[in-house]
């Protein structure tokens, strides 16, 4: 019942911004639009790129929603302009993506910088609290786009920042636990990106000089790819999984994380045999079997896993790797079933 009124009230009051799409799409496509096609396209364009913007801050500026939120509506009128008129008659959309959006870029990965930068130098002041570059980064653009979005802007981000700028293993914090040291992870991760170099130069010249294009679009896709896979595989021991405050925050790196109650938790176990496919059961590594366990949790009720990009898994048995498994046995144990 709660859920249905939030979301009519929700509706209620975007209404009007709703209703400006609503009503530019619907002019778009009627015989006035088509009988004065310039003005009006014009007309469209400013309403979905200023008024949209405008009349959806006025709508939340007392409300409990981030300002910030007014980017992406800008960028969604930038698309339904985009949709809905006629490509020859977007000469001053045009205008705004060649001049403008580039400025709006850099002014949101200037935000995303100032807010991140801030929340490194309090941490560096107050060295009792604890920090994860990546956990601030998505609180960070939450506040610039929808959740998705967001949360695909945070992980490209956080790819190449673990891929350049992190080269120190993070301090491990008390009841903290690696999982990085003795799996066959890091070695697999960098014969892939020996392999992607390889076949890269290979297909390189194979298609350079008959397909120019094709073959430079697919080197710096390579490329990308490369840097993302050694993104993946420093940022390993950049996230610890640690207990803290009755919780277990399990961490793979950027690829997965979970944060659960252990009171949720109806026991652990060590057992690094291989485990047969059963329904509920779940790898926080991402490769699996291939990397193996050498403990499974198993949940009193159904818990959520993130995955790479927001994506999500449900589970109720969930197999990963500790490197020091039995001090993680013992102190979750300890936890699970107290004295």
């Amino acid at each position: 019942m709660t859920k249905s009124v939030n979301f009519t009230r929700s509706i209620l009051f975007l209404s009007l911004p709703i209703l400006i799409i609503i009503s530019v799409v619907v002019l778009s496509q009627s015989s006035i639009f088509f009988s004065n096609p310039g003005s009006l396209s014009t007309g469209i364009t400013v309403d979905l790129l200023l008024t949209l913007p405008l009349v959806y801050f006025l709508v939340i500026r007392k409300r409990n929603i981030p300002k910030t939120t007014i980017v992406p509506v800008f960028i969604l009128g930038l698309i339904i302009a985009s949709s809905i008129l006629p490509s020859n008659q977007q000469h001053f959309l045009d205008g705004v993506k060649y001049w403008f959006l580039p400025i709006l870029e850099i002014s949101v990965f200037t935000f995303v910088f100032i807010k991140v930068r801030k929340a490194v130098k309090t941490f560096t002041v107050n060295k009792s609290s604890s920090f994860d570059f990546y956990t601030v980064l998505k609180q960070t653009t939450a506040e610039i786009a929808p959740p998705k979005i967001a949360k695909a802007i945070a992980m490209e981000i956080a790819v190449f920042y673990y891929c350049f700028f992190k080269w120190k293993a993070a301090p491990v914090p008390p009841n903290g636990f690696t999982y990085h040291k003795d799996t066959g992870t890091r070695a697999v991760a960098l014969t892939l990106i020996f392999l992607i170099l390889i076949e890269t130069f290979s297909f390189h010249l194979l298609l350079v000089e008959n397909y120019p294009v094709v073959a430079w679009v697919l080197t710096g896709l390579s490329i990308y790819s490369g840097f993302q896979i050694l993104g993946f595989m420093k940022s390993l021991n950049q996230r610890p999984t640690y207990i803290k405050n009755g919780m277990l925050h399990l961490r793979y790196g950027i690829l997965a994380e979970a944060d659960l109650d252990i009171s949720t938790i109806d026991s652990i176990e060590l057992n690094s045999r291989p485990i047969e496919k059963e329904d509920g059961i779940t790898f926080l590594s991402l490769a699996g079997e291939l990397e193996g366990q050498n403990l499974i949790v198993h949940f009193k009720k159904e818990q959520s896993l993130n995955g790479l990009y927001g994506l999500k898994k449900r589970f109720t048995k969930l197999a990963l790797h500790i490197d020091d498994k039995d001090r993680f046995y013992q102190t979750l144990k300890d936890q699970i079933e107290p004295k």
